[in-house]
């Protein structure tokens, strides 16, 4: 059943996204492309403790702006903003100036080792394997449904940002209508409140966009079930920050190096934390507590956690 499921489940990202670009790819000037690759070799080199520390010294290179000190790691991250919107070159809104910085090297140099390492990629590979052969009656299940309720694809793919700055097909059971994007623009144009919901949270807990369908895979989280293959694909991690688009990773401000260091997850604090109940400045902070603070027992404890969270009624994803 297994093999039969990852069939379907190919299928249908053939169909979904047969004239979609390859699944990994630099982002193109004017977008967020992988600003630090060109010195993650130095960085790896550096004195700076642990692997936010390197990053956060790659980063003071590509803007050219010394550190503070021979042994600045995780406390730069301070410094990094001070920088931003004092003696450092100033290229726009302070939001935007980390991300528009690290835009602006085009090296293609190997990123160092996400968050976790070696350890936490086998807890990945060998759990998500796991789990997409016992789901597969459920995975395909809900795809049968899904494709008999309006004739659309089952899989939805979006591009998200991940782990160096790359892009990616981060892959979920489609729970909105073919056409979500034209009703968005309609409805946000219509009604200023959730417009400013929107701009806030870039979620609507009232979305005219989702199916009826839709609704339940969301409250339950089996609209994350495709994820699995995105963390075998090592796209994605069990737990990590919650993958973001380009243009949400610019509300990270001086924490966007935390999320670049690690794989995004299915899971991760924010999930166990509240989620909907949380706004987007308390899920920034709950990102980068979890990859400064990073640990094998932190992710298995977010894992068992999850369990309840979902279940929780009005959590939806």
């Amino acid at each position: 059943m297994g093999s039969g499921c990852g069939a379907y489940l190919m299928a249908e990202l053939m169909l979904e996204s047969h004239s979609s670009p390859p699944r990994h790819r630099v982002l193109e000037p004017g977008q967020l492309r992988p600003a630090l690759a060109r010195n993650s070799s130095r960085a790896t080199r550096t004195s700076g403790r642990g692997r936010i520390g390197k990053l956060l010294h790659s980063t003071y290179r590509v803007l050219g702006w010394p550190r503070s000190g021979p042994d600045a790691s995780l406390s730069n991250s301070g410094a990094l903003q001070s920088n931003l919107v004092g003696e450092g070159p100033q290229v726009g809104s302070s939001a935007d100036q980390l991300v528009n910085a690290l835009c602006s090297s085009t090296g293609d140099g190997p990123m160092a080792a996400p968050v976790g390492g070696l350890v936490k990629r086998i807890l990945d590979v060998s759990c998500a394997a796991v789990a997409i052969v016992f789901l597969s009656p459920i995975l395909v299940g809900i795809g049968v449904v899904i494709r008999r309720s309006d004739g659309g694809p089952a899989i939805y793919a979006h591009e998200r940002i991940g782990h160096g700055n790359r892009l990616f097909k981060c892959y979920k059971f489609r729970t909105m209508v073919t056409d979500a994007d034209k009703r968005l623009e309609e409805h946000l144009a219509n009604d200023p409140a959730a417009a400013r919901e929107w701009e806030q949270t870039a979620k609507l807990r009232d979305d005219p966009r989702v199916t009826w369908l839709g609704t339940f895979l969301r409250k339950s989280s089996l609209d994350e079930l495709p994820q699995f293959l995105n963390v075998l694909a090592g796209d994605m991690s069990l737990v990590g920050p919650r993958p973001v688009v380009a243009d949400e990773l610019k509300k990270y401000g001086d924490k966007a190096p935390m999320y670049l260091a690690a794989r995004p997850g299915i899971t991760g604090l924010w999930q166990t934390s509240g989620r909907n109940d949380l706004d987007y400045d308390q899920r920034v902070l709950l990102d980068a507590q979890y990859v400064s603070k990073w640990s094998l027992g932190g992710d298995l404890k977010i894992l068992l956690a999850t369990i309840p969270a979902v279940l929780r009624t009005g959590q939806t994803s």
